[in-house]
């Protein structure tokens, strides 16, 4: 799981850098070539088709070159370039600067951290999971959000309707009743359906938003399954 502060700029842009550092392998040097134009650019060339943003506005040439310079030095130089070369076969980079990523291990040091951001909430609250089943970690981040809702925050919840399939459907009740905007993805029902969509369609994201500011995504999902690590290590109860 990887969380990423936004500090100012679009959270887009740090879900992007938490998934390019924490989640997506790094292409090889295959990889790097176009059919027509060969071998991949140049770190120059990288340079120049960037549009980094930073907090006082877009940096130019010199200011990007030394960005790059210094986030090489503080990860690998070689991987970084690898993967902005990538992203520039794709067209211009948009990036933005004074983001910062952590990876969260396990379920224990994941839920903690996701339910402290979202007690500490204090405009809006997305969030996107696969399963959400109707076991006590559940039942604690349904409490969480209800307090939150009576608090003024703006609450929205995607569950999968296969994902969340066990889960009674009171316990979404109960979250709607308080004013917690509840969406079930792709339902299996016919008659819920605004439109066909296959059976095998779908949602696995995993994802946290909180005030537009702090994110969480990664393979963990609101499930007690995940409630203890990989080494027999027991959740806290989240507050």
């Amino acid at each position: 799981m990887c969380a990423s502060k936004r500090r100012g700029r679009p959270l887009l842009a740090a879900l992007a850098i938490c998934a390019a550092g924490c989640v997506a392998s790094l292409p090889s040097e295959r990889t790097l070539q176009t059919k027509a134009e060969g071998p991949a650019p140049a770190a120059h060339q990288v340079v120049a088709k960037m549009d980094v943003t930073g907090p006082r506005g877009r940096l130019d040439h010199d200011q990007r070159a030394r960005l790059i310079e210094r986030i090489g030095r503080e990860g690998g130089a070689s991987p970084l370039k690898r993967q902005l070369a990538a992203m520039a076969e794709f067209g211009d980079v948009d990036l933005y600067a004074g983001n910062a990523a952590r990876l969260l291990i396990d379920g224990p040091a994941t839920f903690d951290a996701m339910f402290s951001a979202i007690a500490r909430a204090r405009t809006s609250i997305l969030l996107e999971s696969y399963i959400i089943d109707d076991a006590k970690i559940a039942q604690d981040l349904a409490a969480l959000l209800v307090r939150k809702r009576a608090e003024g925050v703006s609450v929205a919840l995607i569950h999968d309707a296969v994902g969340s399939i066990g889960t009674r459907g009171d316990y979404f009740e109960v979250l709607r009743a308080a004013g917690v905007a509840v969406c079930e993805f792709n339902p299996l029902s016919p008659l819920r359906k605004r439109r066909y969509q296959d059976i095998t369609h779908r949602d696995h994201r995993k994802i946290l938003v909180v005030d537009r500011d702090v994110a969480y995504t990664g393979g963990i999902n609101i499930s007690a399954v995940y409630a203890s690590g990989s080494f027999g290590r027991q959740a806290r109860t989240p507050e």
